[in-house]
């Protein structure tokens, strides 16, 4: 980590922080030579995430978001009126059928779990990623309790998967 940060802070001319940096033998904390996590300037996973900035990253960020809004406004209405729970997996599935549906390209990059959930996040603020050890998460209003959601998923799945196969939607 220290060597990474002495890089940068060659690369950026940011020769006070990086004296600081030679300084504190590799105790950083000690010292408060740290980039700070919360911190919008001299932020290391900003600048980090910035560097990973090209013309194609930012173009299919965009059109991932506008995906994303296509999708909020397709389940929305069944999200709120029958409070579904939904798996991640399928989510990143109708991701990909929108995109090719509206001609949106999306690198395979912006598919990711981390980065799809974020943006996710920031266009449809009120979806609740309910995490599961070795499985797809699961997706509810932030309304639906966490308990309400996974008894109404492990509930209805059994009956669902008995009856017409592999259902996406649980009510």
């Amino acid at each position: 980590m220290i060597s990474q940060l002495l890089d940068i802070s060659l690369s950026k001319d940011h020769t006070e922080l990086h004296k600081r940096l030679l300084s504190c033998s590799g105790d950083l904390v000690a010292v408060e030579a740290r980039y700070h996590r919360g911190s919008k300037k001299n932020c290391l996973s900003r600048y980090l995430l910035g560097a990973n900035q090209t013309p194609e990253n930012i173009k299919d960020n965009k059109n991932l978001e506008k995906v994303c809004l296509l999708l909020k406004n397709e389940l929305q209405n069944e999200m709120e009126n029958d409070k579904c729970v939904i798996e991640a997996v399928f989510l990143r599935s109708k991701v990909v059928e929108l995109s090719q549906k509206h001609k949106l390209d999306i690198g395979q990059t912006m598919l990711r779990t981390n980065r799809l959930k974020a943006v996710l996040e920031k266009v449809w603020p009120d979806l609740r990623f309910i995490p599961r050890e070795g499985e797809t998460d699961l997706v509810c209003l932030h309304d639906t309790g966490v308990k309400e959601a996974l008894s109404r998923y492990t509930k209805l799945q059994k009956s669902m998967e008995s009856k017409f196969g592999r259902r996406k939607c649980f009510r």
